[in-house]
C-alpha cells in the first residue's frame, strides 16, 4: 500500500483531508536516524530510539493488528525549504564534506548542536518519515500515526540549527498537510519540557496554525531555551495574533506532574484546541517532562501521557501524528511512548498506578471561603451555593496560570467549569485583574462581580464554558480589540481572542 500523496504542484489539484474508514495507526522509523551520533556522550544519542523500539517489541505494540508499517524516506529539498532557508539546508548537506575536526568546529557555532558524518542523512529522513505518515493520514490510508524520529526538531529556527535540533521535523510535515494534503486548521501541541522556540517562529503570523506549547519557562532565566519566546504573553504576531498560546511552569523542577499537566489540558488546551476544530493535530511529543529525565526534572508519568493522548484523539477526528522530540532517560521515555502509542492504536487509557495527588504542597493555597475537603464537594441541584475561589502560588507558575490552573482541582463542578478566578484579597491578583468565579446565569461567587464584568457565552464548546472579560477600565482598546495591560492576562487574553474568531 502506498503511503505518500502524489506531490501537487501549481496547476493540479491539491489533495483534500480524506473521511476516516479504517482503524489504522501507522508506524515509521529507520535505522538511518541511529547514524547521528556525538563523538563523546550526549544525552541525544541512538540509545534512545533503540529502546523505545525493544519496550515497543516487549509490549506487543508491533504485533496489533491496527498498526501499519510505514516505510521511511529523505525528506526532499522542496519539503526542507518549505520551513528552512534554502543556505540552512545547503549548509547541512555540506557536512559530510568536511573532515572530523572541521565538523566539531562547525558544531560549536551552534547552540546545544553536534553534527557528526551522518547527521545530514539522519536529519532528512527524520523529516521525510514524518512527511511520510503526514500524507498517509491526510489520505485517509490510516487514522493517526507515530513517527520515532531523531535528532529532534523544534528548537530548529528557519535558518539556523540549535537545541539538538538540526531541521524542524514537525514544522515541515505541518506546512506540507497546509499546502498539498487539504489541512485547513492545523493544531501542534508540543508538550516537550523545553519551549519549542523554532516550531512557534514558523507559524508565528499563521493564523491557520494553533501552536500551544506547555513547557518549564522559569520566567525566561535558567531553563533552556531561556527569555521571552515562551512567555506566556507570547502570544504571535500580525494575522497570527493569539494562535500561539504558552503555558510555562516557574520553579517546576520536581513539582510538576501528572495533576498540573491534566489541569492544564483540561481547562486551558482542550478547550482551545475545541474552538480551533482542527483538522489535523500534531503532538511534538518530547518525553523529557517525564519522571527521571535528566534534563527536565518534572514528574509526568506513563499514565499521564496516555491521557493527554486520549484527549487529543478527541480533535480533528482522531488524526493525531506523534512525532518524537526530547526525552532523555531511555527507560522513562520508552514506556511513556509506549502508553501513548497504545492509546493511538485503540487501547484505553490505563489506569493510575499511584493515587492523583492535588497539586503540590505548599503552592496551591485555598481561600478562606474554600471548603477544606478535597475535592470540594458538588453544587446542590439549584447551584445556590457560593463557588469555591483559589488562587496559585506566582512562586511556582506563571502568572496566567495562577489565574487559570486551580479550577478544576478546586471548583466544585470540576470539568464541568471552567473559569477564570479571582479571590477577594488575594495578593497575586489583587490589582492585576478584575476575574470573578462563576458557574452559570443562576450561580455567583460569594462576593459580586463589578457590573462592568459580563460573561459570554462560547459556542462550539462541549464544556459549559463561559469567558469572563476584563474591567474595561483595566485595558486599552485598540483597533477593536482589548489589549492586556498587565502579563497575568496573557492566556486570557489569547482565549478571548479566539473566541472571538472561531464564534463569530
Amino acid at each position: 500500500m502506498s503511503a505518500t500523496c502524489e506531490p501537487a504542484g501549481p496547476e493540479q489539484d491539491r489533495c483534500t483531508i480524506a473521511g476516516i474508514s479504517t482503524s489504522k495507526t501507522a508506524f515509521v522509523t529507520d535505522e538511518i536516524m541511529l547514524k547521528h551520533k556525538c563523538h563523546v556522550s550526549h544525552p541525544e544519542s541512538p540509545d534512545r530510539l533503540i529502546r523505545i523500539l525493544q519496550v515497543f517489541e516487549e509490549q506487543g505494540i508491533f504485533a496489533d493488528e491496527n498498526l501499519l508499517k510505514v516505510e521511511a524516506r529523505a525528506g526532499t529539498d522542496d519539503e526542507i525549504d518549505t520551513v528552512h532557508d534554502p543556505d540552512h539546508r545547503a549548509y547541512i548537506d555540506s557536512l559530510h564534506t568536511l573532515s572530523k575536526a572541521q565538523i566539531r568546529k562547525q558544531a560549536d557555532r551552534w547552540d546545544s548542536v553536534y553534527f557528526c558524518k551522518d547527521s545530514h542523512e539522519s536529519a532528512r529522513v527524520a523529516v521525510g518519515s514524518c512527511v511520510v505518515v503526514t500524507e498517509a493520514v491526510c489520505a485517509g490510508r490510516v487514522k493517526n500515526a507515530i513517527a520515532v524520529v531523531r535528532p529532534p526538531g523544534h528548537h530548529a529556527e528557519a535558518h539556523c540549527c540549535m537545541g539538538f535540533s538540526l531541521y524542524n521535523n514537525v514544522a515541515v510535515a505541518a506546512k506540507i498537510a497546509r499546502q498539498r494534503c487539504g489541512a485547513n486548521r492545523v493544531l501542534i501541541v508540543d508538550w516537550d519540557v523545553h519551549h519549542g522556540n523554532g516550531t512557534q517562529n514558523m507559524f508565528l503570523e499563521d493564523p491557520n496554525v494553533l501552536y500551544i506549547s506547555i513547557h518549564r519557562w522559569e520566567h525566561g532565566k535558567g531553563f533552556y531555551p531561556t527569555g521571552d519566546a515562551g512567555a506566556p504573553t507570547t502570544v504571535g504576531s500580525g494575522a497570527g495574533a493569539g494562535f500561539s498560546v504558552n503555558i510555562g511552569w516557574n520553579q517546576g523542577h520536581n513539582a510538576v506532574g501528572d495533576t498540573e499537566y491534566l489541569l492544564a489540558f483540561s481547562n486551558v488546551i482542550m478547550p482551545i484546541a475545541m474552538d480551533f476544530n482542527p483538522d489535523l493535530v500534531f503532538v511534538s511529543a518530547g518525553f523529557d517532562a517525564a519522571r527521571g529525565d535528566p534534563l527536565g526534572g518534572c514528574d509526568v508519568t506513563p499514565e499521564g501521557y496516555a491521557r493527554m493522548t486520549h484527549m487529543l484523539c478527541g480533535l480533528a477526528e482522531g488524526r493525531v501524528i506523534m512525532a518524537l522530540e526530547g526525552g532523555y532517560n531511555t527507560t522513562s521515555i520508552s514506556y511513556s511512548f509506549a502508553a501513548c502509542a497504545r492509546v493511538l492504536l485503540g487501547h484505553p487509557p490505563p489506569p493510575f498506578s499511584e493515587p492523583l495527588r492535588r497539586p503540590h504542597a505548599g503552592y496551591l493555597h485555598l481561600c478562606p471561603c474554600a471548603s477544606s475537603s478535597y475535592p470540594p464537594p458538588p453544587f446542590s441541584d439549584t447551584f445556590r451555593a457560593p463557588l469555591h475561589s483559589a488562587r496559585l502560588s506566582s512562586e511556582m507558575y506563571s502568572d496566567c496560570m495562577t489565574c487559570l490552573l486551580p479550577m478544576m482541582c478546586c471548583h466544585p463542578c470540576g470539568f464541568g467549569c471552567l473559569w477564570a478566578p479571582r479571590c477577594p484579597g488575594s495578593s497575586v491578583c489583587a490589582g492585576n485583574t478584575d476575574w470573578w468565579v462563576h458557574h452559570a446565569p443562576t450561580g455567583r461567587c460569594a462576593t459580586s462581580p463589578p457590573p462592568s464584568t459580563r460573561m459570554q457565552r462560547i459556542g462550539r464548546c462541549c464544556y459549559p464554558w463561559y469567558d469572563v472579560q476584563f474591567n474595561p477600565q483595566k485595558n486599552v482598546v485598540r483597533d477593536g480589540q482589548r489589549v492586556a495591560t498587565n502579563a497575568v492576562r496573557g492566556v486570557a487574553l489569547i482565549r478571548m481572542k479566539l473566541f472571538s474568531l472561531f464564534s463569530s
